[in-house]
């Protein structure tokens, strides 16, 4: 069943340069249903013509490019066909092999839950490996597999052809280095590994929502708590004796203490089942070719590519983030995430929005906070945000808040050496600040936490190339 955006069907924009409409019919021969078939599955609208650039578009409606499939039933018993449904679409990719070889070099550290990961990259019976994650569990555990559909390969497709053909590459070589392709771009993260642009938002907490595994066969299994949230382990992470090392961990003490005490039943699952319909949504809008239309009515191929790749950058920043997320390196990735969204709110302006901006917990709260489903998750996000703008007015002492969040910016700015604004003694101030005050900084994590899952909820507000959400709020007033 098609789905819809939410806004009006825009008009078509025409295919640029060399493009023709005779150049797409000689695809055909190497395609099913030939371009407009692949066009048709990818849930694009396509109208060639004689004697005018052809055209695409995607309009309102959309088919799914994600989905989630179920491994159990009502009462939590793996269905009789669970493997199939794990296997389905992939391909045995020679882990086990792999992983024989490193362990017999040197030894193999993990925890618990790499433990689980490294079983369901030998063991090619998922669902035993899963049975035992179970049993050994605390609390109920929900699995499901996640992939990615028909129309998701279809439209990344389409756009990799029309990349080609742009760039002169005869139409059969397109067609073939198309399909054959082992790094599909930037484009092909999503394709088989849809989790990172799903999950993230679950993975890059406090307390994460969900634990994601890479099978035997290259797919992509989920595991959901039943109730309330995963726990991270506690790691002790050592310096060479003889050094010291700025910390930006605070106390800790009170930072998620907010209203909401535990999550519900299945509160990870309902929040999993409705990013996945966000997925949806966020694909259609950044992959319509209506919205990458230039001025003169010609798709902008680079355009489209540079926003994509932004996007997706941003993405696997914040799982990374997810990774890291008790290591004193997790605030550098959270900037970098961060320091992404202000590469796409630039667009093709001289300058980007301010860092500051993006700290501010007023911005935060209304633009980033306010796109989560009503509920305890906006609940607990919200109490997050007051504790950090209560952190910082009490622990970042500056003349006002606005001064308070130019200052943690220069924090970011101590990567890229001192003569990148010329400001050395401001920075000198915030570094004196942290080593007397120890504010809470990590709470930039959730920040860029916050912001990125506000882009896959709403991306046409969060992730709009060359706009700001505060601008957008501005500029209808």
């Amino acid at each position: 069943m098609k789905q819809s955006v939410g806004r009006n069907v825009r008009a078509w924009v025409a295919l640029p340069p060399p493009i023709t409409t005779a150049t797409l019919k000689q695809l055909d021969p190497g395609l099913s249903g030939g371009f407009a078939g692949v066009a048709r599955r990818a849930g694009l609208q396509y109208r060639p013509s004689a004697s005018l650039p052809p055209q695409l578009r995607a309009g309102a409606a959309f088919p799914p490019f994600f989905r989630l499939v179920a491994l159990q039933d009502a009462s939590g018993e793996f269905v009789a066909d669970a493997q199939s449904r794990i296997n389905d679409g992939g391909a045995p990719m020679g882990f086990a092999e792999a992983v024989a070889k490193h362990a017999a070099g040197q030894q193999i550290h993990t925890t618990a839950w790499g433990q689980a990961q490294l079983g369901i990259l030998r063991d090619p019976d998922t669902v035993s490996v899963l049975r035992q994650l179970q049993a050994s569990a605390e609390s109920p555990l929900k699995f499901f597999r996640l992939r990615g559909t028909v129309a998701l390969l279809a439209r990344l497709f389409v756009w990799e052809l029309i990349t080609e053909l742009v760039r002169g590459v005869p139409p059969s070589e397109a067609v073939r280095s198309g399909l054959n392709r082992n790094d599909r771009l930037v484009g092909g993260l999503v394709q088989v590994a849809p989790a990172g642009f799903i999950c993230y938002p679950l993975l890059a907490r406090s307390q994460p929502l969900v634990a994601v595994f890479t099978t035997e066969h290259g797919t992509q299994v989920v595991a959901l708590p039943g109730r309330n949230a995963f726990v991270r382990p506690i790691e002790f992470v050592t310096w060479p004796v003889g050094t010291s090392r700025m910390h930006f961990g605070g106390p800790g003490r009170g930072l998620y203490a907010t209203s909401v005490k535990a999550f519900p039943e299945g509160h990870a699952e309902g929040l999993l089942r409705f990013l996945v319909q966000r997925a949806d949504v966020a694909l259609q809008y950044l992959t319509a070719p209506e919205r990458w239309s230039e001025s003169d009515g010609v798709l902008d191929v680079d355009g489209f590519w540079l926003s994509w790749s932004s996007v997706l950058f941003g993405m696997d920043a914040m799982t990374s983030l997810g990774a890291e997320w008790t290591q004193p390196t997790a605030i550098w990735t959270a900037f970098r995430a961060l320091g992404i969204l202000q590469g796409i709110w630039q667009g093709g302006r001289p300058q980007a929005p301010r860092l500051a901006d993006l700290l501010d917990p007023r911005n935060l709260r209304q633009h980033a906070v306010g796109r989560f489903p009503h509920g305890p998750e906006r609940d607990w996000a919200s109490g997050v945000v007051e504790n950090y703008e209560r952190d910082l007015r009490e622990r970042f002492p500056a003349g006002t808040l606005d001064d308070s969040l130019k200052e943690i910016a220069e924090v970011r700015n101590l990567l890229h050496g001192v003569r990148s604004t010329g400001d050395r003694m401001r920075r000198l101030k915030v570094l004196q600040r942290i080593s007397d005050h120890s504010p809470n900084l990590q709470l930039v994590n959730e920040v860029a936490a916050f912001w990125w899952m506000a882009a896959l909820i709403d991306p046409s507000h969060i992730a709009r190339a060359g706009t700001a959400p505060w601008e957008i709020a501005q500029s209808n007033c």
